[in-house]
């Protein structure tokens, strides 16, 4: 995906996205991409800047993390980025090192001199709205952690999980033996 930047001198450009995760070589561990990549960017020169808004949304497929179920799941990205054009081998090497570092500190990406890829870009903010903590639902009750049940057919068979939900976990008797309360020292 390339954008014409002497295009973009003239007018600004809407396009609309559909590509492949393998186009934006969408890729993370533990994660798969089963639906292309959408969405709307309108890019526009800025005097030397462009500019990049719209949104992406795409599916990921993935396992709970409390269940272990297979589960699919929307990510929507929304792109509000600044492209500058790359800085000259020629230019000041300090010049240059700061204008990177200026770049980098306020997220600014680049392109050169007749086109802009935005496809990395695209990738980077598709991957940061990735869940940390996939569920397949909110009150999930996840697995049993002694037989390896899956609660959310029912208690399990053990009933360790049945207790752990309801609060008789010996934990807290446990916790009593190694620090016994001194409520009759408070006098």
């Amino acid at each position: 995906m390339k954008i014409n930047v002497n295009e973009l001198r003239k007018n600004p450009q809407e396009i609309e996205v559909d590509v492949s995760p393998k186009d934006l070589r969408l890729a993370a561990e533990g994660f798969l991409f089963p639906a292309p990549v959408t969405g709307h960017v309108r890019f526009q020169m800025v005097s030397r800047r462009i500019l990049a808004n719209g949104h992406l949304e795409t599916r990921v497929a993935t396992e709970c993390v409390r269940c272990l179920a297979a589960m699919e799941q929307p990510i929507c990205a929304e792109v509000e980025m600044v492209f500058e054009k790359r800085p000259s081998v020629e230019e000041d090497e300090k010049g240059a090192m700061a204008a990177a570092w200026e770049a980098e500190s306020r997220e600014i990406d680049y392109y050169d001199e007749e086109e802009l890829d935005p496809t990395e870009s695209f990738r980077q903010l598709l991957t940061i709205e990735l869940p940390n903590y996939p569920l397949c639902r909110e009150e999930c009750r996840g697995l049993c952690p002694t037989c390896g049940a899956d609660l959310n057919q029912g208690d399990c068979t053990c009933g360790v999980a049945a207790a752990v939900a309801i609060g008789e976990s010996d934990w807290k008797d446990r916790l009593k033996q190694l620090h016994p309360s001194r409520e009759g020292e408070r006098s």
